[in-house]
């Protein structure tokens, strides 16, 4: 399961990369799960008798199919079902990746998976302000709440003193308003 949160806007395109080690490829069903519930066909029973899937991304507007794919599979390729089906959905959300081997005297190991998100509406911009000649800043606007700050510095500056507040990491601040 993987947990998006903070985007905006609905879902414009959708891209998964998977990593699977199996010693036989052709054994999996493979589904992406919207938090909708909708779901998506990635593949099923591909690759004939060979092993893996390595950083394999499925993307509707690859060149190749993943069915007409060989193991390992590496690179980019269609898959089987279409992904611009969550196109207009919520991308926020829990999200699944449900793997189904039919012979399960296999030995596979799901490595990793992520998700590309791209949305109809980009996310705010971070809230920035420039220092005033003794290093005073201000931020309007903010809603209550605790706030990291991060510092900036210009090219070629460097940080002389240390703010005010606990220093989290080098240019971090936390401030609660």
């Amino acid at each position: 399961q993987l947990e998006v949160n903070g985007l905006n806007g609905t879902i414009a395109d959708v891209d998964l990369t998977i990593d699977i080690t199996h010693t036989f490829d052709s054994d999996l069903i493979v589904f992406l799960i919207a938090p909708s519930g909708t779901r998506v066909e990635l593949f099923t029973e591909v690759g004939d008798d060979g092993e893996n899937f390595i950083n394999t991304t499925l993307d509707d507007q690859a060149a190749q199919s993943i069915i007409t794919g060989s193991a390992p599979f590496t690179g980019t390729f269609r898959p089987e079902g279409i992904l611009a089906d969550l196109n207009g959905e919520d991308p926020n959300g829990l999200w699944q990746l449900e793997i189904s081997d039919t012979f399960f005297a296999d030995e596979d190991t799901l490595n990793s998976w992520s998700l590309t998100i791209v949305t109809d509406q980009p996310s705010p911009a971070e809230p920035f302000t420039v220092t005033d000649a003794d290093g005073n800043y201000a931020f309007t606007g903010l809603p209550q709440g605790t706030f990291t700050v991060r510092e900036v510095l210009p090219p070629g500056s460097g940080q002389t003193f240390p703010g005010p507040g606990p220093l989290l990491l080098p240019g971090f601040h936390q401030v609660t308003i």
